[in-house]
Order: C-alpha cells, then structure tokens, then sequence
C-alpha cells in the first residue's frame, strides 16, 4: 500500500485504529462491486440544483449541496474492515497477539451521526490512495538500476 502508516478513529471514548489497505480494498472490491460503487455507499452528497437541474456552485467552483445518510450496514461493513486491519497491523509491528472486535461492538461503540461516519471513513478511503513521498519503491528501484 502506498501510506502504511495507522489512523484512528475514537467510539465511545475508545480508540481503534483504522487503515485501508490493499486486503481492504479487495474486499470492498469483492462486496460491492467496485471501490466506486463502495465510496457512494459511505459519502452520499446530494447537490443542490438550479431551475433548469444542474449542479449549483460557489463562488470557488465547488458544488453546494449536502450529505445524506449512509445505510449503516454499509458504515458497519467499512468500520469493521478498516479497524480489523488497522488492529491486526498494530499487532503486527507490537508483535503482541491481534486484539478482535466484531461489527456488532464497533457499531454499538459508534457515538457519532453516521454522515460523521461515513465521511471519516471515506477520509481513510482516500487517504489509501495518497503517497507520502512523490518517489515510490518501484521509482527508486529504477533510479538505482540506471547507475
């Protein structure tokens, strides 16, 4: 994955971590269809619209609208996925057994509107995509090859 580094995410005065990586993202693949399809599910935004049906914008460019709520089955499927793998890497650089939570505490632990939710998770959706550093591994590897 291109940001191995953990986030985190706080329910109930508890803190999980949370990362989307390349495991997370096949598994969105393989329940929805495409990482497209998933990001609607989580981040629902309806814009607001003129006389005529097209998108209203601000005076940045930007269309102005507002946030539906997501299905919480969908919140809960991208929760549980996301603190699952961020657990099992904390356990893996600690080197201390994975700690388990299922779908069902995380959503009861869940203190916040689920349109807060969903654009949290869709934060570390994105957030997978991002690199840190402009130059990659396979970008390095090339660069020493040419020497």
């Amino acid at each position: 994955m291109l940001n191995d580094k953990l986030s985190y995410i706080t329910l109930s005065g508890e803190t999980y971590p949370i990362r989307c990586g390349m495991e997370v993202l096949e598994e969105i693949q393989d329940r929805y269809g495409s990482i497209d399809e998933f990001e609607k599910k989580i981040m629902i935004f309806e814009p607001q619209r003129d006389e005529d049906g097209n998108p209203v914008e601000n005076e940045d460019g930007n269309v102005i609208g507002q946030y539906m709520t997501p299905r919480i089955k969908d919140l809960g499927d991208a929760l549980h996925m996301m603190v699952t793998a961020g657990l099992e890497m904390e356990a893996e650089e600690s080197e201390k057994p994975v700690k388990k939570v299922t779908r069902r505490e995380l959503l009861e632990k869940a203190d916040m509107t689920p349109v807060s939710l969903g654009l949290a998770l869709h934060a570390e959706l994105m957030r997978c995509f991002r690199t840190k550093n402009a130059v990659t591994t396979q970008t390095r590897e090339k660069r020493t090859e040419n020497l």
